[in-house]
């Protein structure tokens, strides 16, 4: 049957018990949900459950009925929809609503998983299969849970308080903010259960299986944990006392992780499978101690002694070791990644075939008898400046902490580098931050005049180093970091570069032809006179990048971003710019012969002596905003013409004509408009300082927004003006007609307003202080809330003028 309710036919008047139902439409009204559920087959009373909560608190009253229905399915409907209510009527009636156990198991096997905040208490679920059910906030108080599979449960602040689990499978379980208390949990099996912030007082876990669980600030007072398995728990922030009954060597571990371990004797200790990450057991010593397995990444190990301690299989990643005695060791097998052993002594120490990526050896003390890769040998060699060879070709150095390194003038042609770390900081370090490094954080590494022909780069930490006139032809840096890189005559020629960060970095003189720079960021960077001839870098980052005198010639520069670069003097013959953002660029004097400049945006950008020829291919409102920089036509025909955001700063536009032109966000600082037509023109938000328009036609124009401090207007006409948020600040408007012209709000500080027409003009909340007011007709001009301080009135008309402060 459908479960669409606008499909159900009338209620068959058989079903009714009493009187007939509602003639009212189906399940318009509470009455006809009232009547389904009562008396409707069971697919049409779980349709009515859902109209339920149409109607307030007496549909919810409905739905608390539906819990009580005789059909398994409309009770789950009713239970489901309850779930999601916030009503304390609807969680109370959950918290009451007791699960007949078979009926749960029906459920269950139908695939129904979520039974949260079950009320089961006092229930007998021994030796049942619930793998994987949603008891979160369940009450299962006393109830008989022996035996029971609960693997992969979801129990998240269930309450078992007094609960028989003894036997229990709870193998990956959920039971953060759970409440077991005086729980019955002997044999049970919690391997990689989360027991954070758990309440396991008074509970018996006696040969439990704990292995790998997390009991991260779990209550375990008066717990009984007598014989059970820790191998590899999180015993951080747990809480014990004296009733809480733990074998010695866990409650020793508990010490170390949760108390101070600074100092402490632990010779000849058997510690098997324990996670001590993070824990501080400085200056301790560990001589003679068996560490199998055991998680120490992160510790503070410095100072400490492990002369002759037995380490297998031992997480050493991310530690402190500074000045740690490790003679001796067997730490073949070790994970030393990231670890600090400057200072450390490792005589006789084996550490062949140990995972030493990123490890810090300065000042480590080895000698003939320390067992150590060849690998590492060398890095130990280089940051020790031991004597090497000049001719390490091909040598696998990846992965090696190589920061502050003199390898200046060697020939590591076609060497492995990858992942190196020479960089005056980490790369993790915020972009922000690294100008701001002290100088000894690490010194550069200094790989002047290296030869790196071919090596393999790939993601080398190279912040800040030391780069002159290094071969780098045909290497791949994808993904390296050379922030800061001083890189100035380097040989880059056909080097992979593509992602690499080079913010900041000089490059000024380097050859980077044929170079492949896809979507590296070159933000900041100093190419000067650098050589990009058919180098690729599309997508790049070259905003604010230095590259006065760069040869760009037939380099891929497609959707580049050069926002506000330097390319005074560039060389960009045949270069492909399709699509790149230009804006603010400085191209002075560059060479743009046979380029393709389409869907390019040159917003601002300076294209004084810009060399085009025939067959550049560039937009035409930028084409004639470029033959308006370079080529003076008196008297030109711009009628109409979109030059929004162009740079036309000082350029000579005396007597043309520019009415209905977009000149709106352009720049035209001090540019000469002397008796221009610019009637209807878009001057909005355009940069008119120190222009002159003196004789200029301004009728309709609209100038909101826009800058004309000390611009020159004498005698310009001005009618129907729009001067919104203008800025006149030491404008020269002498004799200028400004009848009826609203100029409230308007910046006219300093302005020389002397002997022109402001009959009935508005000036509300203008700023005129200091402004030369002198001889001019200020009748029934409105000055309120304006600002006069200074302002120079003699000889003005000023009948009918509205003064600040004064009444109209």
């Amino acid at each position: 049957m459908s479960n669409d309710l606008n499909q159900i036919p009338p209620l068959d008047t058989t079903f009714a018990k009493s009187s007939s139902p509602s003639t009212t439409p189906l399940l318009n009204n509470l009455e006809a949900v009232k009547e389904y559920l009562l008396y409707g087959e069971v697919q049409l009373r779980i349709a009515a459950v859902s109209e339920t909560l149409k109607y307030g608190d007496l549909g919810l009253d409905l739905l608390l009925m539906a819990l009580q229905d005789q059909s398994i399915e409309v009770q789950w409907a009713a239970y489901s929809i309850l779930l999601e209510q916030q009503q304390p009527k609807a969680k109370l009636a959950l918290s009451q609503y007791t699960w007949d156990i078979s009926k749960l198991l029906e459920l269950y096997a139908t695939g129904k998983r979520n039974f949260i905040r079950a009320n089961i208490r006092g229930a007998n679920l021994n030796g049942l299969d619930l793998q994987g059910i949603n008891f979160s906030f369940a009450y299962l108080k006393n109830a008989d849970l022996s035996s029971i599979n609960l693997q992969d449960a979801n129990l998240t602040e269930a309450h078992f308080r007094g609960t028989i689990l003894k036997d229990a499978n709870l193998k990956n379980t959920n039971l953060e903010n759970a409440n077991l208390s005086l729980a019955k949990l002997r044999g049970v099996n919690l391997t990689n259960a989360n027991l954070t912030n758990a309440n396991l007082s008074g509970a018996e876990l006696s040969l439990a299986n704990l292995k790998n669980a997390n009991l991260t600030n779990a209550n375990l007072r008066g717990a009984d944990l007598r014989g059970s398995k820790f191998k590899g728990i999180n015993l951080k922030g747990t809480k014990l006392n004296k009733e809480t009954k733990l074998d010695r060597k866990w409650l020793l571990i508990w010490e170390i992780v949760n108390q101070q371990a600074i100092g402490k004797d632990f010779r000849n200790i058997n510690l098997i499978g324990i996670n001590l990450e993070g824990v501080n057991l400085s200056n301790s010593n560990f001589s003679g101690a068996q560490l199998r397995r055991v998680n120490l990444s992160n510790s503070n190990l410095s100072g400490s002694n492990f002369s002759a301690a037995k380490l297998i299989s031992i997480n050493l990643k991310n530690t402190d070791c500074i000045n740690t005695n490790l003679t001796g060791v067997n730490l073949s097998d070790a994970n030393l990644s990231n670890a600090n052993l400057s200072g450390a002594d490792l005589s006789n120490t084996n550490l062949s075939g140990a995972n030493l990526n990123y490890v810090n050896l300065r000042e480590t003390k080895i000698n003939n008898l320390t067992k150590i890769d060849q690998k590492w040998h060398l890095v130990w060699k280089i940051v020790n400046q031991q004597p090497i060879k000049n001719n390490l070709k091909g040598v696998n150095l990846s992965r090696s902490d190589l920061r502050g390194a003199d390898l200046s003038n060697i020939n590591l042609r076609s060497a492995n580098l990858e992942g190196a770390n020479f960089g005056i900081c980490d790369r993790n370090i915020p972009y922000c931050q690294i100008q701001n490094i002290d100088s000894n954080y690490h010194s550069h590494s200094n790989l002047r005049r290296v030869n790196l022909c071919n090596a393999n780069l790939k993601g080398t930490n190279l912040i800040g180093a030391y780069l002159e006139e290094a071969n780098l032809s045909v290497a791949n840096l994808m993904s390296a970091q050379l922030n800061y890189a001083e890189m100035s005559g380097a040989n880059l020629t056909a080097a992979e570069l593509n992602d690499a960060d080079l913010r900041d970095a000089n490059l000024s003189s380097a050859n980077l032809s044929a170079a492949d720079l896809s979507n590296a960021d070159l933000s900041n960077a100093n190419l000067t006179n650098a050589h990009l001839s058919a180098a690729k870098l599309c997508n790049a980052q070259l905003n604010s990048a230095k590259m006065n005198q760069v040869d760009l010639s037939t380099a891929n520069l497609t959707n580049v971003n050069l926002t506000n670069a330097k390319l005074c003097d560039a060389n960009l013959r045949n270069a492909d710019l399709t699509g790149a953002i230009l804006k603010g660029v400085d191209l002075s004097n560059a060479d743009l012969s046979h380029a393709h400049l389409e869907n390019v945006d040159l917003s601002h950008a300076q294209l004084k002596g810009v060399k085009l020829s025939e067959t550049t291919r560039l937009d035409q409102k930028w084409y004639i905003i470029w033959d308006i920089v370079n080529h003076k036509i008196q008297g030109r025909n711009l009628q109409g013409n979109d030059l929004s955001n162009a740079q036309l700063n000082r350029v000579d536009l005396n007597g043309a004509n520019l009415s209905n032109a977009n000149l709106c966000g352009a720049s035209l600082r001090v540019a000469h408009l002397w008796d221009a037509n610019l009637e209807n023109a878009n001057i909005s938000n355009a940069n008119l300082g120190g222009v002159n328009l003196s004789g200029a036609n301004l009728k309709g124009a609209n100038l909101s927004g826009s800058d004309l401090s000390r611009a020159h207007l004498w005698h310009t006409y001005l009618s129907d003006i729009n001067l919104s948020g203008a800025n006149l600040m030491g404008a020269d408007l002498w004799g200028v007609d400004l009848d009826g012209i609203d100029l409230s709000g308007v910046n006219l500080s300093y302005a020389n307003l002397s002997h022109a027409n402001l009959k009935d003009a508005n000036l509300i909340g203008a700023n005129l202080s200091r402004a030369n007011l002198s001889s001019a007709n200020l009748n029934g001009v409105n000055f309120s809330d304006a600002n006069l301080s200074g302002t120079n009135f003699s000889d003005a008309n000023i009948d009918n003028c509205i003064l600040p402060g004064s009444r109209e």
